[in-house]
């Protein structure tokens, strides 16, 4: 295995933690009490693949529209992020016969899969990664 790989690998293992402790942190703040985000899927441990694969896919949006300007490149990577909240949502409610996540409860949402709050979350996570952190982790991908 190349060492590219290993650290798409690593990259991987570091969005599913990360997405495990977004998750964590806002369901219990919301519940007002602590509340494991892990699933039954992977044996509770402290990692979620669907922010694994939204992440990976994320950043290689971002490598592909690097030449575009900015706002185009954020704009594309924003639809994409939430066409995979949708697609992962549909997919495991299809396929898995589990319903991971709902927004049915909220105003503006399409069929529960996403909803207009958690896009924008999901902007403001873009824009974070793209200015803050997509060189480093470019160039640590691209190491070795």
């Amino acid at each position: 295995m190349s060492y590219r790989m290993i650290n798409l690998l690593f990259l991987a293992v570091i969005f599913g933690f990360a997405g495990f402790l977004v998750e964590t942190i806002s369901k219990s703040l919301y519940a007002k009490h602590f509340v494991y985000a892990g699933d039954q899927f992977f044996w509770s441990i402290p990692f979620l693949p669907i922010y694994s694969a939204g992440g990976l896919l994320m950043h290689l949006v971002m490598k592909f529209f690097l030449g575009f300007p900015w706002y185009q490149t954020l704009a594309i990577t924003w639809i994409v992020v939430c066409l995979w909240e949708y697609i992962a949502g549909f997919f495991c409610q299809h396929t898995l016969h589990k319903k991971f996540w709902d927004y049915s409860d909220h105003k503006i949402n399409l069929h529960g899969y996403i909803c207009a709050r958690n896009s924008l979350f999901w902007l403001l996570m873009v824009i974070l990664y793209y200015f803050l952190l997509f060189s480093k982790v470019d160039a640590f991908l691209m190491s070795s």
